[in-house]
């Protein structure tokens, strides 16, 4: 085989070799993102998961039902409302490590210390609500803790 002709051959192979490598890879100037997650998908500190219960205060059937929070947490009010009756109860429960603290304006507030056990039966308090002619009900705890009250007005006798 003459010289030339094996250079040539040579020299073609050579291009067909480059020009393949060339063809694999991006466009000539520019290169390819890495692959990033976006920031959402990088791993954070996830929040404390919820309880599985619910937080509600049951009152008995036999009075009449002013108002009920369920599954709060932090500060709520319900009312105001107006008074007709001679006592008011509200039945409060609360699950986490703390307390919360229930205030009805004009009548009076209390603590109401909250419990790890689910199947805790909370507590309820009545008030004397003769010398007012309308109040609210307020409860206050920290964001950790769940809760939930109701206000019933009792029947007088």
């Amino acid at each position: 085989m003459d010289q030339r002709l094996k250079r040539a051959i040579l020299a073609g192979t050579a291009i067909v070799i480059v020009a393949s490598a060339t063809a694999c890879t991006s466009t000539p100037g520019k290169h390819p993102e890495p692959k990033v997650p976006p920031t959402s998908a990088i791993a954070s500190p996830a929040p404390p998961p919820a309880p599985a219960v619910t937080a509600v205060a049951v009152p008995p059937i036999s009075e009449v039902l002013l108002g009920q929070l369920k599954s709060q947490r932090g500060t709520n009010t319900l009312g105001p409302y107006t008074v007709t009756t001679d006592r008011i109860a509200v039945d409060v429960v609360c699950y986490g490590e703390g307390e919360i603290e229930v205030t009805l304006s004009g009548l009076g507030k209390f603590p109401m210390p909250c419990s790890t056990t689910p199947d805790s039966p909370g507590i309820r308090n009545t008030f004397d609500a003769r010398y007012v002619e309308s109040f609210s009900v307020q409860g206050q705890g920290d964001d950790t803790l769940l809760w939930g009250l109701s206000v019933t007005a009792i029947p007088n006798p």
